[in-house]
């Protein structure tokens, strides 16, 4: 973990109209509450039937399993955290940021792939940040429906920065602290 002060790095705000959008000159505290990954699990509507036969259903079916696993993966990983890395940004409260360095543009390109669906609308940020950062690597994130110990060792690999080299393209950083919005590099829709 690192702290820092007056840094910049780069995040990628996804526009939708459940998130208020962060304007130029704005300085917000991340760390407080929820983020928008973990908060999508409080609100989220999923079907409910007990009649699977239409395959339309099961396509949606896989799709709500698919969100359940990633939730377990996210609260195990929030577990072992608080109790072996109390000290780190949770993945429950944190910003996701892309580090200002010279793989930026492929850093970049990464992280839209990974995350920003076709048509889907966001904005690049330019922040000043000043708080803790925790670089991670990503691969310790895979789903799978294996028993919750696997979690629990790829947790521990990933909070205790196991196989991170904070050049990678790939490399995820996790802050908590306060953000200020320097300028908005781009605002488009995923195509």
């Amino acid at each position: 973990m690192e702290y820092i002060q007056d840094q910049k790095f780069y995040h990628i705000q996804i526009l939708r109209p459940d998130l208020r959008q962060w304007n130029i000159g704005e300085t917000i505290f991340i760390g407080d509450t929820k983020n928008p990954f973990l908060g999508y699990y409080d609100t989220c509507q999923f079907y409910e039937s007990d009649n699977i036969s239409d395959p339309d259903k099961i396509i949606l079916l896989t799709n709500v399993l698919g969100e359940y696993i990633q939730f377990v993966r996210e609260t195990v990983f929030e577990e072992v955290r608080q109790k072996h890395f109390p000290q780190l940004p949770s993945r429950q409260r944190c910003l996701w940021l892309i580090p200002d360095t010279q793989k930026f543009p492929e850093a970049l390109n990464f992280w839209l792939n990974k995350l920003i669906t076709q048509g889907q609308q966001y904005r690049i940020l330019r922040l000043n940040c000043s708080g803790k950062l925790h670089y991670a690597n990503q691969n310790f994130l895979s789903r799978h429906t294996g028993n919750f110990n696997l979690f629990r060792e790829k947790a521990f690999k990933y909070w205790s920065g196991f196989d991170t080299d904070k050049d990678r393209a790939d490399i995820e950083c996790l802050f908590e602290g306060f953000v200020t919005v320097e300028s908005i590099l781009s605002s488009t829709i995923h195509t």
